[in-house]
């Protein structure tokens, strides 16, 4: 069954992210189903009707087949509901998926906190077994750690403390691998070419409220995929000329541009989270 639907008329704005979407290879539909559910019903038992799910991920250039199998997928994995009111189908969030979603919602949403400025350098024993001391220790190798400094070093651990003076070019590599710098690259560029676009046409409220929504949701598909990943410390430790930290940084003022014109496209059939809780989100959190 095919995945990618006639791309038909999509925004300018829109085009690029379902065209990154679609060059991922493989699309795994149900997570962005998964995302979908957690950024406009969760972690409230919200709902959200078929049709209007279908009205969205066309947009991606999603079949409503490869939809309702993505859907049958998430139903059998206890992720999901389903119901109907009057002839309308709907789906929510199973009790497992609104503790799955709350539990992620803090790393997704945060803002980013204060910069870390002072770091440890752990040594462990190289006659122990190799093991990752305690706390977000970032590995440099078997034996080498970064760990922000206030944060408990393993025990009989070398440690030297102090600020940040010299990244070498080498460390983004080491400690974040290329696939994760090359996605938060296309992404910061994504990012980037947005903020461009929404400046040219005078901000998101000259968006259609359709394309403002699945801007929305497809900006926070990539991000989700991403943060969830890493230790938020990465962003800190490789600093502001990182595509991560650039992301980071970018990830929340646009999703609040984005939100109330989104907010405008009418899901007559869904019952989607309030907009008091969604204005909360990328302002009242930290990263952990």
């Amino acid at each position: 069954m095919p995945v990618m639907a006639d791309r038909g008329d999509r925004s300018a704005a829109l085009a690029p992210f379902v065209a990154a979407l679609h060059a991922q290879g493989r699309l795994r539909v149900w997570s962005i189903l998964v995302t979908i559910f957690g950024d406009l019903a969760g972690p409230l038992p919200g709902r959200l009707a078929l049709r209007d799910i279908h009205a969205l991920t066309r947009q991606f250039g999603i079949t409503d087949g490869a939809v309702r199998t993505a859907l049958s997928r998430l139903l059998a994995e206890d992720w999901l509901v389903s119901g109907k009111t009057g002839r309308h189908a709907f789906y929510a969030l199973s009790l497992a998926a609104i503790e799955a979603v709350a539990e992620a919602s803090p790393r997704i949403y945060a803002r980013p906190a204060q910069p870390v400025t002072r770091w440890q350098l752990i040594v462990t024993d190289p006659d122990a077994p190799p093991a990752q001391p305690a706390g977000q220790a970032l590995r440099l190798t078997a034996e080498c750690w970064l760990l922000p400094e206030g944060e408990a070093p393993a025990d009989n651990a070398l440690v030297l403390a102090g600020p940040l003076t010299h990244r070498p070019d080498w460390l983004a590599g080491r400690l974040a691998g290329q696939r994760l710098n090359q996605e938060y690259g296309q992404l910061a560029q994504l990012v980037a070419e947005l903020d461009q676009q929404l400046g040219n046409i005078g901000g998101a409220s000259q968006l259609a409220p359709e394309t403002a929504m699945g801007l929305r949701v497809l900006l926070l598909h990539f991000w989700r995929r991403l943060v969830l990943r890493h230790s938020p410390h990465l962003f800190w430790l490789l600093g502001p000329g990182w595509p991560g930290t650039q992301v980071a940084q970018r990830i929340g003022p646009l999703w609040h541009q984005l939100l109330d014109r989104s907010e405008s496209w009418p899901m007559p059939d869904s019952q989607r989270a309030p907009l008091s809780l969604l204005k909360s989100r990328f302002t009242d959190q930290q990263m952990r």
